[in-house]
């Protein structure tokens, strides 16, 4: 539960960051949830019992609350959303799956957004370019989610892999109420590509 929503408010923060609507004061909140929870949730999964840790992780999870409130989320909770209605898969875990996948569709479309994410993270962007340090964010979450042990895929949970199979996930994300604060457009084959990549 701890690795789940902390990739749960990992999530809100990103996509805050990264969304349409992000505006000073979602950034502000955000990036410093992303350096709390780079920082402090690999902690916690080793010292279940640290509560100062725990204490930063909370702190985490309300600040990114509070900058998707004034920023929305996008395409992760979108397709997220769907997973959860239709196959039971937890909110924070559907998110971490969906997470990387989403980022990697958006990178071209806002790389900027993404640099300041892989500088949260922790990651030395300086001498990368743009789109090395972009898609260095892309790889700190996949590293952060290993180092947490959320290793699963929608495979696991019994997610189809055809087309017709698939369709009412993508009905369902595509009707979504976060879809439109997604970076970059997502189409209804944009959507079956994620869940077949995040498979």
């Amino acid at each position: 539960i701890t690795a789940f929503t902390g990739m749960d408010a990992l999530t809100h923060a990103i996509e805050s960051v990264t969304g349409v609507s992000a505006n000073p004061v979602s950034d502000g909140l955000s990036l410093h949830a992303i350096r709390l929870i780079a920082k402090y949730l690999p902690v916690v999964m080793d010292e279940p019992g640290n509560v100062e840790a725990r204490g930063f992780l909370l702190i985490a999870s309300t600040m990114a609350g509070m900058a998707f409130i004034n920023s929305f989320t996008g395409g992760v909770h979108a397709t997220a959303h769907a997973l959860g209605a239709l196959y039971g898969i937890s909110h924070g875990l559907a998110n971490g799956i969906m997470l990387p996948h989403v980022m990697e569709f958006n990178l071209e479309e806002s790389p900027d957004r993404f640099v300041l994410v892989a500088d949260a993270m922790g990651l030395d962007v300086d001498g990368m370019s743009k789109e090395e340090a972009a898609r260095a964010a892309v790889q700190a979450v996949r590293n952060l989610q290993k180092s947490v042990g959320l290793t699963q895929t929608l495979k696991d949970f019994g997610v189809p892999d055809g087309r017709e199979a698939l369709q009412p996930l993508i009905d369902l994300a595509m009707g979504d109420s976060q879809l439109p604060y997604n970076p970059r457009c997502l189409e209804e084959d944009d959507v079956c590509s994620l869940y077949l990549k995040a498979r």
